[in-house]
């Protein structure tokens, strides 16, 4: 995988998702709250569970954030956080 002619990962996907799962964390919220959660984490993933609840993914800083639950963490995510970091 590159960027700017840069070699950001060369592996298997095993290995991309194993490297970049720990970099990525995944927590429930309220649509209410999600452009204030925007604000302090790098969003890679929303997915609405029900009218209100929604399942986001995004990159870890140093912040300890809440709600946090079981993550299950894709090639697409973990390709994302590369591009992103």
């Amino acid at each position: 995988m590159l960027k700017n002619n840069t070699i950001l990962f060369d592996g298997n996907v095993e290995e991309m998702i194993s490297m970049c799962s720990p970099e990525i964390d995944v927590m429930e919220t309220t649509r209410e709250s999600l452009p204030q959660l925007s604000k302090k984490v790098t969003i890679i993933e929303e997915k609405r569970l029900n009218n209100d609840l929604i399942k986001v993914k995004f990159i870890k800083n140093d912040d300890r954030m809440e709600n946090n639950i079981n993550k299950e963490i894709t090639l697409e995510n973990a390709y994302v956080y590369l591009q992103k970091r």
